[in-house]
């Protein structure tokens, strides 16, 4: 969902980092501009978490983001 806040792994590192979900592609990944300012325009949604504090999404936010794979709560 545009807006919401994730863990993200940045360029397929293993580690997550914070950032914000700017656009859903049509390929299932997401355009994610993360808290230090870098952008991965195409962040799968497998590699990315929803973090407790998101989880108030309307519910049918969530489980879009939940069968890319992504989520947490």
């Amino acid at each position: 969902v545009k807006g919401a806040k994730v863990k993200a792994r940045f360029m397929g590192s293993r580690k997550l980092f914070g950032g914000k979900v700017e656009a859903l592609n049509g390929d299932g990944t997401l355009n994610v501009l993360f808290d230090d300012r870098e952008r991965d325009d195409r962040v799968p949604a497998e590699s990315c978490r929803v973090p407790a504090e998101s989880c108030r999404l309307p519910s049918s936010a969530y489980r879009r983001l939940k069968r890319g794979g992504g989520g947490t709560c």
